[in-house]
């Protein structure tokens, strides 16, 4: 199976982009933290995820590429109305805004983004946040819990996801990559990779992703939990 890549642009690029739009400075962007839902722990998990907000034209716009395979594929306008929006078919996406149950006051106000996988299925709560900027500062506190913390999967797994082009340009589904890679197209899985090493990972990183790990890079998976053993 083969599908054209969508290209990853560096902030250097993206600034450029505005600079052709002739954008205001004051009015291109900021980024704001965000509260995760947990399913299995039914209920809302400290900010650990990065959204930006884009204002444009007086509109503010919802924007994540960090998400993985249920976050957002394109900018969705700050709409209270909750306006259902598309994802990768059969899947769709809506911002809702309201309150969250743990709240004290319940007068308090969220943006809540939510995913469907499809008609049949209730829409799942992804995550929620408010139009605060976030400083460096509160992104060091972030990035300490969820680089220490035994209960998030990011200190026990290596993960990866790459969205995939359908022939006319448009996402058709995803690569997702943890012990093994699972290819997904319009929700189904049309492929599998299973690891057996270590070594299957990281050519599957260079491969699928197009990225070339050095050999510090991959010692340093050597002796921890998210550790490929080949013997297990």
């Amino acid at each position: 199976m083969s599908t054209p890549q969508r290209p990853v642009y560096t902030s250097a690029q993206i600034a450029k982009y505005f600079d052709r739009l002739k954008l205001p400075e004051e009015q291109r962007n900021y980024s704001a933290g965000a509260r995760v839902f947990n399913e299995r722990l039914s209920g809302w998990l400290n900010r650990g995820h990065m959204i930006i907000l884009v204002k444009i034209g007086g509109q503010k716009y919802h924007v994540d590429v960090g998400f993985g395979a249920n976050g957002p594929i394109m900018p969705m306008p700050l709409d209270r109305s909750g306006t259902i929006r598309s994802h990768i078919t059969p899947a769709s996406v809506r911002l809702q805004w309201k309150d969250i149950p743990q709240n004290s006051d319940p007068d308090q106000r969220l943006w809540i983004y939510e995913h469907k996988i499809n008609e049949e299925l209730d829409w799942e709560m992804m995550y929620c946040f408010t139009e605060l900027e976030f400083l460096p500062g509160d992104y060091r506190v972030m990035n300490l819990s969820t680089s220490t913390s035994p209960t998030t999967f990011f200190t026990k797994i290596v993960f990866m996801e790459k969205k995939l082009l359908g022939e006319d340009g448009e996402i058709i589904g995803n690569i997702i990559l943890g012990t093994d890679a699972k290819w997904r197209i319009h929700g189904n899985k049309e492929r599998e990779i299973k690891f057996e090493s270590e070594e299957d990972r990281v050519k599957a990183i260079e491969e699928h992703f197009g990225v070339k790990l050095g050999i510090v890079e991959r010692d340093s998976f050597l002796g921890l939990v998210s550790q490929i053993n080949s013997e297990r």
